[in-house]
This record gives structure tokens, sequence and C-alpha cells, in this order.
């Protein structure tokens, strides 16, 4: 876990960068044109919802099968990253076909659901572009992590795009409504990203796309190609349970405001979600080793140390975000608009630490020998998710998206802890867990303490409360050791900084 932890404390860095410009963005720069900030989040979620129709799963086919093609030399692996490249190309060609043939028929199953079926198609080619942008940017980043490269890759394809997004927003309320041309500049963006990681990988010398047609065996392609097909509908149902809220809001309202209320309640709750985006992109490439090599003992010590440091992280961001929000909304342009959308983080938030508290599941199950199950319970709750935002959408609003999203990935993660336990008889949980939620529930508890002393004050005054109630006592008491480790090393860089600032 340490090699992990320290290039997760790397990656957390920039993203974390990210969030200071995402949040800078919220409280100034989004509230300017909630509309226009919609339309590029339904853009943007309805890429990710379409991506495994033609990403053929290879971005998780890097990780699962990168232990096996690997070379003595860690650089040519019998030219997997060719022949990622080759499939990737073929099956968009092919898949792309398919999808012009039969748009009549997308077009009806639409509206058959309700939703509004221009907005889709007034921006089918923004779509589409970012589409097949994206399914090579998710091989290159499978790919670099596998190599215990995320630092690079986290920096291109996060940090960047919360700088570009605001960007494109000021550049939309500069030059005034109905500029729709802008939209493209997003596939811009994503160009320079795809060429920057191609860059990447020129420099540290894996760029190598020669394949080994020898090494691929038919039984290995055949082991391929299965793992793929799963994960291609696996991933259809998990992007379902995350991003179909936004595009049926989008779709189903035919409101762009809110869609934008909407998608920065979202953001705000992602918050709490940062630190297990880099420690998941690393555990499921260590989980892959380890079922490579049978060693269930590690996987299980990992699967416990993972739960408890993400769920100690989660709780330590979502605490002081959520119970300040009101008094951080009144900064706001268009504050009353954006309140609310304060229950909606509640909901979203909690469905979050759910799903972090047990995030690597995915992982287990994906690299494992039972992958196909995953598929079977990704596409139930991907059902349910659609039926729940269908039923709770019209009755409450952006509001009942956010319940749908709670109700799904709780019932998700509850599946698929049940599924490991039975299978593997691992669990995430401990005693230590149960004492991280007590402390969080106290916090909570004297957080209920109505203030009225200014915004700056009582913000100020609620994070000291949290730091005493919560972090102070989980640190002392060492409740999470890699929590610590991840302090420790924050507190030596800044005590490391001021000495060499004194000489």
């Amino acid at each position: 876990m340490g090699i992990i932890v320290r290039q997760s404390a790397k990656s957390s860095i920039i993203l974390l960068a990210g969030v200071l410009v995402g949040a800078v963005s919220t409280l100034f720069i989004y509230p300017l044109s909630l509309a226009f900030y919609g339309k590029l989040r339904f853009i943007l979620s309805t890429t990710s919802l379409m991506l495994p129709f033609l990403n053929l799963g290879l971005g998780a086919v890097a990780i699962k099968f990168f232990p096996e093609f690997r070379t003595s030399d860690s650089k040519t692996n019998h030219g997997f990253l060719g022949f990622l490249f080759l499939v990737q190309l073929v099956g968009l060609i092919l898949i792309s076909a398919l999808l012009w043939l039969f748009s009549t028929e997308l077009f009806t199953a639409v509206w058959l659901l309700k939703l509004d079926p221009d907005v889709f198609f007034d921006h089918k080619y923004q779509i589409y572009a970012l589409i097949v942008l994206t399914c090579f940017i998710s091989i290159m980043n499978g790919y670099l992590a596998s190599h215990n490269r995320i630092v690079v890759p986290t920096l291109f394809t996060t940090l960047s795009n919360k700088i570009f997004i605001p960007c494109l927003v000021l550049l939309y309320v500069a030059l005034g409504s109905g500029q729709e041309w802008l939209t493209w500049l997003l596939v811009g963006f994503k160009f320079v990203v795809a060429l920057g990681l191609l860059v990447y990988l020129w420099s540290l010398r894996v760029l190598f796309l020669k394949i080994d047609w020898s090494f691929l065996t038919r039984s290995r392609k055949k082991a391929i190609l299965d793992y793929a097909g799963i994960g291609i509908i696996g991933s259809i149902g998990g992007l379902i349970v995350f991003r179909i809220d936004t595009v049926m809001i989008a779709a189903m309202t035919s409101d762009f405001v809110k869609t934008g209320i909407y998608s920065i309640a979202l953001f705000i709750a992602g918050i709490m979600t940062i630190p297990s985006t880099s420690v998941l992109r690393l555990l499921g490439v260590r989980v892959a080793e380890h079922f490579q090599q049978d060693e269930y003992a590690k996987i299980a010590v990992v699967y416990k140390r993972a739960s408890l440091v993400l769920m100690t992280l989660g709780l330590v961001i979502f605490l002081p975000i959520y119970f300040n929000l009101e008094d951080l909304f009144g900064f706001l342009p268009k504050t009353e608009e954006l309140k609310t959308g304060i229950s909606v983080v509640l909901y979203l938030g909690v469905a979050r630490l759910i799903h972090m508290t047990t995030a690597l599941n995915g992982q287990i199950i994906s690299y494992s020998a039972y992958y196909r199950w995953n598929l079977l319970f990704v596409l139930l709750v991907g059902l349910l998710t659609v039926i729940f935002n269908l039923w709770l959408i019209p009755k409450y609003g952006i509001n009942g998206a956010a319940i749908a999203s709670l109700l799904s990935l709780s019932f998700l993660n509850i599946l698929k802890s049940l599924f490991i336990w039975f299978v593997f008889k691992m669990q995430p949980f401990q005693i230590e867990t149960a004492y991280i939620l007590g402390l969080a529930g106290l916090s909570t508890l004297v957080l209920q303490i109505p203030l009225s002393l200014g915004p700056v004050v009582n913000i100020i005054l609620r994070c000291g409360v949290i730091a005493a109630t919560f972090v102070l006592p989980l640190y002392y008491w060492k409740l999470s050791p890699d929590f610590n480790y991840i302090v420790d090393i924050g507190l030596k860089r800044i005590k490391t900084q001021k000495n060499s600032e004194s000489h």
C-alpha cells in the first residue's frame, strides 16, 4: 500500500488543485450562465454514457491483461498497446456503421422513453467526436496506470478539464448567447489531451505499437474477447448508474438551467470522491496482479484498508462542505436558485460515501474469475436507475434524480458486498469503521447548533467543530493508519518547505 499511497497522494494533489479551480468556477463562473453550463454537462455526460458502446471495454482490458503481456523490459509488452489501438479502430468503424444504419430506431427509442430527441440530435456530431477521442484516451490511461503512471494522465485529463470548462463558459458570456459553435471547442480540447498522452507515452519509451501476433494465441484472444464483451455491458450499466441522471434531467425537462444547478450540486458532492479516483486506479492494477498470483489474503487486506481510508477521507471532505453550503451559496450570484440544490448535495454525498466505503467491490469482481457476475449486477441496477429516474424526476425534479442515485448506488454496493462475502469470504468492514462513523455522528450532532454570526464566522466555527470532534480524534487514536500516513506526509512536506525557506 505504501507505493500506492504515495502515487495516489501525488495524483490527489493535482486533483485537489482541480477542485480549487472547480470551486472558484462553481462560486463565480458557472452561475453566470447556468443554461450554457448545463448544456456542456449534458454533452459530456451523454458522451460518457455512450462511451462503452464504442470503447469495447478496452480501458479495463489494458489493466486486466497487462500483467500477462508484460515483458522483462516493461516497454515492448508484445505490442499490447498497438493491439488495443487496432481493435479500437476496427470497432469504431463497425459500430459507427451500425449506429448510422439504425439511427431511426434510436430516435424512436428515445421518444418512447419520454425524452426529448432534439436535445440529443442537436449535438450528435460533437458527442460522437468526443466519444471517439475519449476511447483512445481511456486506453492510454489504462496502459499508463499499468505502468504505475497516473500523475501526468491526471494532469492531462482532469486538471486541464477543470480549467478549460470555466474558460469556455466565460467566453460564452463575453460573446453573448447564441454562440453554439463554442461547444465544438470541447472536441478540440479532447484532441489536445489525446495528443498529450501520446507524447507522454513516447517520452516514457513505452509507445511500442508493433504487435507480436505469435503471442496472441487463440485462447488468449478468446479470453480478451470474453472479458471485453462482459466489460462493455457492465460499463453501460455502471455509467447508467453514475451518468444517466444529468442526461435524463435535460431530456425530460428540456431545462438546461436545472441541469446546470444539478451539475453544480453533483460537482460539490463529487469533491469527496477525489482521493478514491487515484487510489482505485492503482489498486485495480494491484488487485489484478494478486488474482494472477492467487494471493487472496493480500486482496482481503487491501480491501479492508482501502475501505477504511476512503470512507475516512470522504467524511473529512464532505462534512465541512455540506454543513457550510448555505453560507457558501450566499456568496454566489443567483443564490436562491442554487440553494435549491442543497438537498441534492446531501443525497448525492451520502450515495458517494456508501460507494467509497465499498469502492473496491467493482475491482475485486471485475478482475476475478467471476467477472461475469458484475454484468448481472450493473445491468440490474442500471435498469433500476432508469426506472427510479422516470418515476422520481417528474415528481421531485432534481431532488428526484438525486434520490434515484442514492437508491441505485446503495442497492448496487449491497449486492456486490454480499457476493464478495459469499464467494471470497471477504468484507470491507472493521471495528474502526464503527468508531469513525460514531465520531462523524457526534460531529453532526454538534453541528446542529444554529449559528447566526455571519457567513465567514459561521464557516470558521463549523470547520473548527469538525476538526475538534472528528479529525483530531481519529488521527490521535490512529483509527485509519493510511489516513495518518497521508497526513504525516503532508505535514512533513510543509515542514521541509518552511525549513528551506528559512535558509
